[in-house]
């Protein structure tokens, strides 16, 4: 009995049914309702048995057996090829596929290890896995992206820099690379001390001297020995006028008579003097309210010019820079002075001294206080001539005031 070019006892032969394949390709039909028993004896190759509706798959030699029950339209088929075994079924054999157990029919190694992306855990091969590449926001495909750390570079080739790390003063730099991190500006002086710290943030002065210890650096205090008299109007700014602890302690400056054994004293008063007096009755004029020294007020004005307090430059209606203006109405004032400022855009303060350079009044100002009232009928304020100031870190406005009552 033969079907489909293969040999074998008839189906229905109610004992063994054996059959032997000794290579191509055949099915065997077998009647319905029926048990049959057989045994396949495989001597080379992949034999492939499918019986429908199961598959069992048998490589080399082998021998197996089994039973079952045919029913209708079941069908016995029987395969063997001279191919290559291949357990994922993705149509690469076994041996030459780089992910064997792993379906991967398109062999992509992106790396080039020989081993295929879908069953190779490091798929960049830079070392990290692309477990914790997901994790940490790099690409697993790119050896040069890395998990991101703070070194101030984009690790992970995200278009960011140290994300995910503490910044601050939200300036843009992680705290962990910022050589200022609690200052946006990161010292805007450029003098090696941070903003937060420095005494003087917007001008350099790397030293931070601080003559009179009162937290502004010389180089941005105006009175540099916070005795009053703003350094322009001060001799020697960085000694106090008002202080006299000897004759031994004074400066040259200050010192006269023919044996250089006096002391210059400002006499004020409406036209103040310079008196040169003997140490002993310095105490009783600085009492008065005078002040060692000579009486002058030198000051720099944004035209680049030295001028005396009581030249024609200081007697002009304004001197400033840029948009920023102040009046003073009625000038001359009796009772009351109002100042009128226009493009003011910041907080500032207003001073002013007397003719000697005193300080007289001061107080801060808002950026949004165009019109101010000074009460001039207190005791601070007599007949004379005064210059009033509005000043910030980069703005000086100076104007004369005369007061008469």
């Amino acid at each position: 009995y033969s079907q489909n070019g293969i040999s074998f006892p008839p189906p229905n032969f109610g004992g063994l049914v054996t059959v032997a394949l000794a290579g191509g390709t055949g099915d065997l039909s077998f009647a319905p309702n029926q048990y049959y028993t057989f045994v396949l004896t495989i001597n080379s190759g992949n034999t492939i048995v499918h019986l429908t509706p199961n598959e069992v798959e048998v490589e080399g030699s082998a021998y197996f057996n089994g039973v079952f029950y045919a029913q209708a339209d079941m069908k016995f088929i029987i395969s063997q090829t001279q191919g290559c075994r291949d357990a994922d079924n993705d149509g690469v054999c076994d041996d030459d596929d780089n992910c064997p157990s792993l379906a991967n029919a398109d062999q992509a190694d992106n790396d080039g290890d020989g081993e295929g992306d879908a069953c190779d855990d490091d798929d960049d091969n830079d070392g990290i896995l692309d477990a914790d590449e997901l994790a940490c926001g790099s690409d697993p495909m790119d050896a040069n992206s890395t998990c991101e750390v703070c070194d101030g570079m984009d690790n992970d080739l995200d278009g960011n820099t140290d994300e995910g790390f503490d910044d601050t003063d939200a300036d843009g730099i992680a705290d962990c690379v910022d050589t200022c991190p609690l200052d946006p500006n990161n010292d805007a002086d450029g003098d090696g001390v941070c903003g937060n710290v420095d005494n003087c943030p917007t001008i350099a002065n790397a030293d931070q001297a601080d003559n009179d210890g009162d937290g502004d650096g010389d180089v941005c205090d105006d009175d540099d020995d916070n005795d009053g008299i703003l350094d322009y109007c001060d001799s020697e700014p960085f000694i106090d006028n008002y202080t006299y602890s000897g004759f031994e302690n004074l400066p040259a400056s200050w010192i006269c008579g023919k044996n250089n054994d006096k002391v210059l004293v400002c006499h004020g008063g409406n036209n103040p003097q310079t008196n040169c007096i003997s140490g002993s009755a310095v105490q009783s004029h600085l009492n008065h309210g005078d002040y060692l020294g000579e009486c002058t007020c030198e000051a720099e004005n944004f035209n680049g010019e030295h001028v005396n307090a009581n030249s024609s430059i200081l007697r002009n209606s304004s001197i400033y820079s840029g948009p920023a203006a102040m009046e003073l109405l009625p000038n001359p004032a009796g009772d009351q002075v109002n100042v009128h400022l226009h493009g003011l855009d910041q907080a500032a303060t207003l001073t002013i001294y007397d003719q000697m350079g005193r300080m007289v009044l001061t107080q801060d100002i808002d950026a949004s206080a165009h019109n101010l009232s000074i009460d001039l009928t207190n005791g601070r304020f007599g007949n004379g001539v005064y210059m009033v100031r509005i000043h910030t870190n980069d703005l000086n406005l100076v104007q004369r005031l005369v007061i008469t009552k």
